[in-house]
């Protein structure tokens, strides 16, 4: 892989207030890989946890910016990855995954996907705008496939 950065600043669970990284970069580990991103907890000031899923911040792809809010993402939310560690800040640098396996948090919604289906980042129930795994249905951009339905297990193929 030549040109792709080999050292890395930050472990894949660590985070930072500046950008260590260059956001935007790749990193891959073994099967996995990881892009570096700014995490904004949006309006709805949400916090995140280790598989929580996480949508582009409106028109903030290319500069790499992330929420679990999906109130302040697209009105067709664009999947970004899945967090790998906990953030309790506004404006937090970190890794997220973008492909290969990974857990998920939260459950899959609905009796659909299940195993074996594409997943889309949608819609949460019980009134909350926290990204979650859906069916892709219409007009939402897949983000991987579910491995394991009642294991959480999906395997992850989001946009770079």
């Amino acid at each position: 892989m030549n040109g792709q950065k080999k050292v890395f600043l930050t472990p894949l669970t660590g985070t930072a207030t500046t950008d260590k990284e260059g956001v935007g970069t790749i990193r891959w580990e073994g099967n996995k890989c990881y892009k570096w991103v700014l995490y904004d907890d949006g309006t709805g000031n949400l916090d995140i946890v280790a598989g929580d899923v996480l949508v582009y911040k409106a028109i903030n792809y290319k500069n790499s910016v992330v929420t679990a809010d999906l109130t302040d993402a697209d009105t067709l939310p664009v999947g970004a990855g899945i967090a790998v560690t906990t953030v309790t800040a506004d404006q937090t640098y970190m890794w997220m995954q973008i492909k290969g396996p990974a857990t998920l948090s939260l459950d899959p919604l609905g009796s659909s996907p299940g195993d074996g289906d594409r997943i889309s980042a949608g819609a949460t129930t019980g009134g909350t705008d926290k990204a979650a795994v859906i069916d892709p249905g219409a007009n939402l951009t897949p983000i991987g496939t579910t491995i394991d339905d009642s294991a959480k297990e999906v395997a992850l193929d989001c946009l770079f």
